[in-house]
């Protein structure tokens, strides 16, 4: 063999140390099926990539003495020489790494012809392919198409599907793999590629959401003949270090795991459990209603969607009108109309959890609709009566209907029937601190309001559960064919009082109090949703418990993502973002919409219940 076309190395500390973690288990796991994993790897070109923006793919210092041999091999070679390099008798394990003129390859049969019979004869192809603009596998064998965002030095979303041998989202799996790390600390996960067409051969292990906003499959796997094939489209930017640590915390060693995952993965069996299909999702119609925690709310002013309105005025002096608010501008001699954008006063906004729920799942399809409306109850606007300008949402819910049938509806509500706002009110804003100008605060006197306010809500919890029986049927009425998702609310406060910090009008008494509200509206809400159960069977619902979800990140706490409580001053002393989660971009990218927030905390929360009810798959 050519020196120029190919150089052979052991694998064997060349590379910075890594944490020898995690492979016993694993290892110990293979051996006893039976199993192979990668040993003699053919590295198409090298470790670097044909098309190389940066990293490079860990050849060397695996845990546990983990020492495959990587051969380097031109791509050229595999299409032109005379004697074809992948013979299986040479290598067991073949990576095309960071090919993105593979189309032009492919379409030469001699290449085709090679790569193709060196899986159906049992060996293992790994697919990396990232930060290629325009890469294209429709002439493989088992054809694909991806989403291609090039390098951004993005952030994204990046989920775990299916627990394997591949993955695991369980800490305490050998196959454990830090999904969020990879997201939030590095751009793999952002500058991927991702499925966007796929053989109905292809199984989903993990899935994405890109800088460009494309939910796909981003790590998959195939068998072909009697060998395996795994796509990676996650982008290798960061491989450069690392550990291979399940119990690291950085990205970087998460993402260098996968990497780790992909080689031990065994094959021929592979005992890979085929269970998420990448084609053919469930395309289902989702609707989202409810009040500001569905709406949301948190946004903040200017963040919302927004309606156009004209402010329109005509002549001089005493002698000017002055219009504001029209739906049109004013028609005739004299009138100046100049257009405003406005939120609407649902506050519904883009970065409600709804949208990234749909954005992670490959089940929901890209029409989401969302009609909750802050300020929404049972009756007011729910089912009956009109809010802020808009119809009934139920009303809503079977206008959608009827132009195309609804899948799946979640909803929130509850809390402004038993007054929710008002009891945050009577709990916080008594010391709260009023400013009076900008040298001098005063604090409203106290008052037993909270406890008071707590007792009031006991009184209404009867009716109000009720209320929310009604409401599950009409809804169903609304849609009949839909699957129903009662989400409960989150703990917007900790649950320990020392872990709150800076607020210090928040009394001890008043955090238990505030946490009881929230638990017994959700306690009424599951009672509603098994009453709906056993009362008629053809109702399919389900209850979402998101009690959780802001775990760690409550309102004053240290890494808060709820919008705070500020200084009651001027004539709106409450705004309605306050107290609910926010839409802070808090790693600072602004490609990826809300990672981080108190609104991804509840987009994260319910989709991992939906999944858990099987009513969506991923």
């Amino acid at each position: 063999m050519s020196s120029r076309r190919f150089r052979r190395f052991a694998a064997c500390g060349a590379a910075a140390a890594m944490v020898a973690v995690g492979l016993p288990a694993l290892a110990a796991q293979a051996s006893a099926a039976g199993y192979p994993r990668s040993q003699r790897v053919a590295m198409v070109p090298d470790a670097g990539g044909r098309n190389n923006n940066g990293g490079t793919l860990p050849t060397a210092a695996f845990p546990d003495s983990y020492a495959p041999q990587f051969t380097n091999v031109t791509i050229e070679s595999i299409r032109d020489d005379a004697t074809d390099p992948l013979v299986v008798g040479e290598f067991d394990t073949v990576v095309l790494n960071t090919v993105c003129d593979v189309a032009t390859f492919l379409g030469n049969p001699q290449f085709k012809s090679r790569l193709e019979s060196f899986v159906t004869s049992g060996g293992k192809l790994i697919i990396w392919d990232s930060e290629c603009t325009a890469t294209d596998y429709t002439k493989f064998a088992i054809p694909f198409t991806t989403s291609n965002p090039g390098a951004a030095g993005a952030h994204g979303t990046l989920v775990d599907v299916e627990a394997n041998t591949l993955s695991s989202s369980d800490p305490a799996s050998a196959q454990y793999v830090n999904v969020a790390a990879v997201s939030t600390g590095t751009d793999a996960v952002g500058d991927a590629n991702v499925f966007t067409t796929y053989d109905p051969r292809w199984f989903v292990d993990l899935r994405a959401t890109n800088s460009l906003g494309v939910n796909g499959p981003v790590q998959a796997y195939a068998k072909l003949g009697s060998g395996l094939v795994i796509y990676s489209g996650l982008d290798k930017d960061s491989m450069s270090g690392g550990t291979f640590d399940p119990a690291a915390t950085d990205g970087v060693s998460a993402l260098n795991r996968i990497w780790l995952l992909e080689l031990l993965q065994p094959w021929n069996p592979d005992g890979l459990p085929a269970s998420t299909p990448a084609a053919g999702g469930k395309n289902l119609n989702y609707v989202a209603l409810g009040d500001s925690y569905s709406a949301g709310e948190g946004a903040g002013s200017g963040k919302f969607f927004q309606n156009t309105v004209y402010t329109c005025s005509t002549g001089r002096g005493r002698n000017a009108w002055v219009q504001t608010g029209l739906k049109s501008p004013k028609q005739g001699p004299g009138w100046t109309c100049v257009p405003v954008r406005v939120d609407i006063p649902c506050h519904r906004a883009p970065t409600a959890w709804s949208f990234t729920v749909a954005k992670m799942s490959g089940d929901i399809n890209d029409d989401v609709q969302n009609a909750a409306c802050t300020g929404a109850t049972v009756y007011a606007n729910l089912l009956d009566n009109w809010l802020h300008g808009e119809q009934p949402q139920s009303k809503r819910l079977a206008d959608l209907n009827k132009k195309k049938p609804v899948d799946l509806v979640t909803f929130t509500i509850g809390g402004n029937d038993i007054d929710f706002p008002g009891i945050v009110a009577a709990c916080w804003r008594p010391r709260i601190p009023f400013v009076l100008d900008t040298m001098h605060r005063s604090y409203v006197v106290y008052t037993p309001g909270c406890e008071n306010a707590y007792k009031t809500v006991a009184k209404k919890l009867s009716q109000v559960g009720k209320d929310f029986d009604t409401a599950i049927a009409a809804l169903h009425t609304a849609a009949k064919g839909a699957t129903l998702a009662f989400v409960s609310y989150p703990q917007v406060v900790p649950d320990n009082y020392a872990d709150v910090t800076g607020c210090s009008w928040f009394a001890k008494d008043e955090d238990a109090s505030m946490r009881k509200v929230v638990g017994e509206v959700n306690m009424a809400q599951f009672e509603a949703v098994q009453r709906a159960k056993a009362r008629d069977p053809k109702i399919k619902i389900e209850f979402i418990d998101i009690t959780d979800a802001l775990k760690g990140h409550e309102i004053c706490t240290a890494s808060s993502h709820v919008v705070p409580v500020r200084p009651i001053s001027g004539g709106n002393p409450w705004d309605s973002n306050q107290a609910h989660p926010d839409s802070v971009d808090r790693d600072g990218n602004p490609n990826n919409g809300v990672q981080g927030s108190g609104q991804d905390d509840l987009a994260k929360a319910v989709f991992a219940g939906l999944k858990a009810k099987g009513l969506i798959s991923g």
